[in-house]
């Protein structure tokens, strides 16, 4: 899908007077893309639903079920129901419908140099001393 201000790079190109295939190696599109373009300028490409539309409420059903597991979700849909959809093509529906949450974006980022920040572990570990299993917390870098 060729963006609109790449279409109007073409039309524009093409009125200074540049020749099709200077226009399709500087803007790397092929040169059929570009003929198309300028036969029909407004043409917008054709949009098309998805053929797995009509099983939304089923994925909504069985994504419950499956406790948000997409794999296990295209397994049950195609042993239970006998409907095969792409891996790829269920967790684009479940986007596009909203029945997975989106994933939270990190709250910030850090910017340190190797050794500039550290951290150190103290979870307590189980130690032998003197015979006795004791817990025991480690404060090391």
């Amino acid at each position: 899908m060729i963006r609109q201000s790449k279409k109007d790079a073409i039309l524009e190109l093409k009125n200074t007077g540049m020749s099709l295939r200077k226009i399709a190696r500087t803007l790397k599109v092929s040169r059929n893309t570009i003929t198309k373009i300028l036969k029909d300028p407004d043409e917008a490409a054709p949009h098309r639903e998805s053929r797995h539309e009509e099983h939304v409420p089923l994925i909504r059903d069985l994504f419950k079920e499956c406790k948000g597991n997409a794999v296990r979700v295209a397994e049950e849909l195609e042993s239970r129901h006998q409907i095969t959809i792409p891996y790829q093509s269920l967790t684009w529906i479940m986007r596009k419908h909203e029945i997975r949450k989106r994933k939270k974006r990190r709250a910030g980022q850090y910017h340190f140099k190797p050794g500039q920040e550290m951290q150190h572990d103290t979870s307590p570990h189980q130690v032998t001393i003197d015979g006795k299993k004791v817990s025991a917390q480690c404060a090391s870098l």
